[in-house]
């Protein structure tokens, strides 16, 4: 089956599931507009996504036809989650159905959806890898590993983060909030860019890791302004705290390119044994930083409550 045909045997395998699951909620006919606003939506902004970047290269071997153009690595992944929710929001209005149930009842879906596209990414042969495996590796030829053309290996990251997908809408269907779901989606994305060797990126900057990080900024603006408890320090400690995190996710990455941006901070003893395990002490400052970034925005209250 071709990558595009299984991505829309998805859609409406999700789809189903949710119209079947939420029908005391919402009615299944209200349910199928919700998806196909879901649908429109996702595909729209995860094309602006990569346009707001590609324009102009993709205009001009393209022409008009590149604002509707299906091709692997033409679309943003965040920008496709952010679509869905602001089609849920506006198919909601239409169909006269409370925002919060909409929201929070494909908050579970959309995370299966999430999962389901990330093991797609099989059929895309490297799209989904990471670093490349040591010959006579003990992963490769199994589901963790994925092969290029030239019999090479590397490190099927599309599987982790289909796996933390899954636990996110596990979590979900317990807490059952849409808040928290798409703001851990995020979080986990921004650490799972790092990992990916064949990513969109512009110049240094990994698309789908630029716009994460922007959509948990402003859900951390957005909490900020909009909860009136808490205290101006309170609050706005938490949006500093985003940012912080952020500028942090981008410096380990930088250091795995600059390893002296980090040893030239550290006293002599100890630069040679983090030279030996520099990856390592990037990727877990990498981690670090996305799940800092998850709490400030993912608060107890802001999980739980409805929007």
């Amino acid at each position: 089956m071709s990558y595009p045909a299984a991505a829309a045997a998805c859609v409406l395998a999700v789809g189903a599931l949710w119209a079947a699951a939420g029908k005391k909620q919402i009615p299944p006919a209200k349910t199928t507009l919700l998806c196909c606003c879901a649908a429109v939506g996702g595909f729209l902004l995860a094309k602006a996504g990569y346009l707001c970047f590609y324009a102009r290269e993709q205009w001009m071997r393209w022409g008009i036809r590149a604002l509707v153009l299906c091709r692997t690595g033409t679309f943003s992944f965040a920008g496709g989650m952010a679509g869905a929710v602001a089609g849920l929001a506006l198919g909601a209005r239409w169909t006269r159905v409370r925002l919060a149930d909409t929201l929070d009842g494909f908050a579970p879906w959309g995370a299966l959806l999430t999962a389901a596209f990330r093991l797609l990414e099989y059929l895309l042969g490297t799209v989904g890898a990471g670093t490349m495996l040591a010959e006579g590796h003990w992963a490769a030829g199994t589901i963790l590993a994925v092969r290029n053309a030239w019999g090479e290996w590397f490190w099927a990251v599309c599987l982790w983060e289909a796996a933390y997908a899954l636990a996110v809408m596990a979590l979900s269907f317990r807490r059952g909030r849409w808040y928290g779901t798409l703001a851990a989606l995020c979080a986990g994305q921004v650490f799972f860019e790092v990992l990916r060797s064949n990513t969109i990126s512009w110049h240094f900057i990994r698309l789908d890791q630029l716009w994460c990080a922007a959509i948990l900024l402003a859900m951390a603006l957005r909490e900020a302004i909009a909860c009136p408890e808490g205290g101006l320090v309170r609050r706005g400690g938490r949006v500093l705290l985003a940012a912080a995190m952020i500028g942090l996710n981008a410096w380990a990455q930088f250091v795995l390119d600059k390893p002296y941006l980090l040893t030239d901070l550290l006293p002599a003893s100890a630069r040679e044994a983090v030279l030996a395990h520099l990856r390592p002490v990037c990727l877990g400052m990498a981690a670090l930083s996305a799940v800092g970034l998850g709490l400030s925005v993912i608060r107890q209250r802001g999980y739980t409550r409805r929007p």
